[in-house]
């Protein structure tokens, strides 16, 4: 084109690079209302892992009285489990947790439920997302 309006622009972008974001935790919990007779069931997956990691994994959940108990004890005293993966790990949703639901057997109300990669020893330093799940005991 050769009329006086046609012009070319040049852009020049210039930027460093981003690491990739930490590991990805996700919990995931089929029913998010669970009745007496029904199963209680949670899973958790693993993704974005890109380098080797040695960390510690947290688990817990909120009951409705706002009590947290931890993971595998089920106890009040924060414990983690000590986890060495390789660079490119993933985890498909794996259930670890699964129990009957009783009338009685546990309070009513919602439970929120957490998950997370810490650096070894530092109870809370974290290295991942922290992963939420919820569900209600009616």
């Amino acid at each position: 084109c050769n009329d006086d309006n046609s012009r070319t622009n040049t852009i020049s972008l210039s930027g460093t690079g981003v690491a990739p974001l930490g590991p990805t935790l996700l919990l995931r919990t089929p029913a998010r209302v669970v009745r007496p007779g029904e199963e209680l069931r949670a899973s958790i997956g693993l993704a974005g892992l890109y380098e080797d990691l040695n960390a510690d994994l947290y688990i817990a959940v909120q009951l409705p009285t706002g009590e947290v108990l931890y993971y595998p004890s089920w106890s009040v005293e924060p414990s983690g489990l000590s986890v060495s993966l390789p660079a490119g790990f993933n985890l498909a949703p794996t259930l670890f947790l699964r129990m009957q639901y009783t009338e009685g057997s546990l309070p009513k109300g919602e439970y929120k439920l957490f998950a997370a990669l810490v650096e070894p020893g530092t109870h809370f330093e974290l290295i991942s997302s922290i992963a939420q799940a919820s569900w209600v005991l009616y």
